[in-house]
């Protein structure tokens, strides 16, 4: 399965909420708790590499060591590196993207908001 980098950063919240449901499936079960590890791991290496370019254009926040603050007159520069980041496909190894089944038999349903935010790993509802 792959995904951009933008597509994990914006799930990360609703994979989150998702993975601690009860699944009507013990198979999907399994597969969202891999899913959900991994689009975590993939989430701590994008916040990894934010903060670097964080620390590259920004400057030292007086009186508080380690934070860093990008200054309007780079902000360009930074959203420039941080959406070239955003925009590399990940491969997701030993994941496959949610079954609509699962989804359709949630009770409560699962809101509009998070489903949106979760478009890519869901499997395409039947027509």
């Amino acid at each position: 399965m792959k995904a951009t980098l933008r597509q994990i950063v914006e799930a990360n919240a609703a994979m989150s909420i998702l993975g601690k449901r009860d699944w009507p499936s013990a198979k999907g079960s399994y597969w969202v708790s891999k899913l959900v590890r991994k689009l975590a791991e993939e989430y701590v290496h994008f916040e990894l590499a934010r903060n670097i370019a964080v620390k590259k254009y920004g400057e030292p926040v007086a009186g508080k060591s380690d934070s860093f603050l990008v200054p309007g007159y780079r902000i360009n520069e930074y959203n420039k590196e941080i959406e070239a980041l955003l925009a590399e496909e990940i491969t997701l190894e030993g994941c496959v993207q949610i079954a609509w089944a699962d989804i359709e038999a949630m009770r409560p349903a699962p809101a509009p908001a998070v489903l949106a935010d979760l478009e890519a790993f869901i499997e395409a509802p039947p027509k």
